[in-house]
């Protein structure tokens, strides 16, 4: 189990987003999506027919919704759609190998509703050799602000769309035993009301508990038939 590849794109403007799938991505991958949209208006962000949605939130500065599926003859790209015209930016994440039937172990989403220079989130794992994936998004009025993480981290992206105004990093880290872990990404420049989601996955032969990925349990059942 691995990070893959990750793929993003960003719109200044409409209700449409769309996202190519990753490079390399095979069926049976864990595809993780955070897409941010720049309103203050309550959820504008839409679910979507082939992913299931385990967080949605505002601030008032952003507005935030996580998908989540498992990859199954996968089509070139997604779109994500909103029911406000205002920027948008996303990424779709690709994780390899990951246990087939409950690949998040645990998971915390948090959205910041007071300014802060750094994101903390907690995980505790209930299966060994977990991979942790921790995505951060802000907005931002400055191309130079950086994310930086847990020094057991490594990042995977940072990316700052100065015709957005909005931010999205994210790092991995492979963890061995189940214990409690809490991560930091700080960022450089202002503060901000910064959202943080900490998944751990679990391997292909963990196990322990978790959530299931309802659909994209029925679709590895229909591969296995």
């Amino acid at each position: 189990m691995d990070f893959r590849s990750y793929a993003q794109n960003f719109s200044n403007s409409g209700t449409n987003l769309v996202i190519a799938v990753p490079a390399g991505v095979v069926d049976g991958d864990l595809l993780v999506c955070v897409i941010t949209h720049g309103t203050n208006s309550a959820n504008t962000m839409n679910t979507h027919a082939s992913w299931n949605s385990p967080f949605v939130g505002n601030n008032g500065d952003q507005n935030v919704r996580v998908y989540t599926r498992y990859a199954s003859s996968e089509p070139a790209n997604y779109t994500f759609t909103s029911t406000t015209s205002n920027q948008m930016h996303g990424v779709i994440v690709a994780i390899s190998d990951p246990h087939p039937t409950l690949a998040i172990n645990a998971e915390h989403y948090e959205l910041l509703t007071t300014a802060a220079a750094s994101k903390t989130n907690n995980v505790t794992t209930t299966a060994d050799n977990c991979l942790l994936l921790f995505i951060v998004t802000t907005d931002t009025a400055d191309v130079t602000e950086v994310f930086s993480w847990s020094v057991s981290m490594t990042e995977r992206w940072d990316l700052n769309q100065s015709s957005t105004f909005l931010q999205h990093a994210g790092a991995t880290e492979i963890v061995t035993t189940q214990t409690n872990y809490s991560r930091v990404a700080t960022k450089t420049g202002a503060n901000r009301r910064i959202f943080g989601a900490l998944l751990a996955i679990r391997p292909p032969d963990a196990g322990g508990g978790g959530d299931p990925l309802p659909m994209a349990m029925d679709q590895y059942r229909r591969r296995r038939q």
